[in-house]
């Protein structure tokens, strides 16, 4: 997945927010003759490093193995942007049942560490 950069900022934008974790950045601008006219904008880091890393962990056959004896596995990782594009389509991500329904679809099976499937 990669991070869309708006080379021609909104006039006016400011950076509202950065949070240093995710590295979510948060623009703010207004218009319109007395700034009736929001606008919102958020910008992501690349996390295609982090799509990467639960390929490998895919290709891992003693991933799973070693997850089940160790009574916990690294089932999946959803980046930021992912969470939020959800959320935007109305799943809710406070939910783990929820989750394990996206992850489990074909379209996101990237974001999974493992190739089994989490009921």
């Amino acid at each position: 997945m990669k991070a869309i950069k708006n080379p021609h900022p909104y006039y006016g934008e400011a950076l509202l927010s950065y949070d240093r974790y995710s590295g979510v950045k948060t623009f703010f601008s207004s218009g319109g003759k007395d700034g009736e006219k929001w606008a919102i904008r958020q910008e992501f880091d690349d996390v295609s490093h982090e799509v990467d890393a639960s390929r490998e962990l895919q290709k891992d056959d003693g991933h799973w193995d070693k997850g089940v004896k160790a009574g916990w596995l690294h089932y999946c990782h959803i980046p930021d942007p992912v969470l939020l594009q959800w959320h935007a389509m109305g799943v809710n991500i406070n939910e783990p049942k929820e989750l394990l329904k996206m992850v489990n679809k074909p379209e996101y099976a990237y974001l999974k560490c493992t190739g089994k499937v989490h009921a």
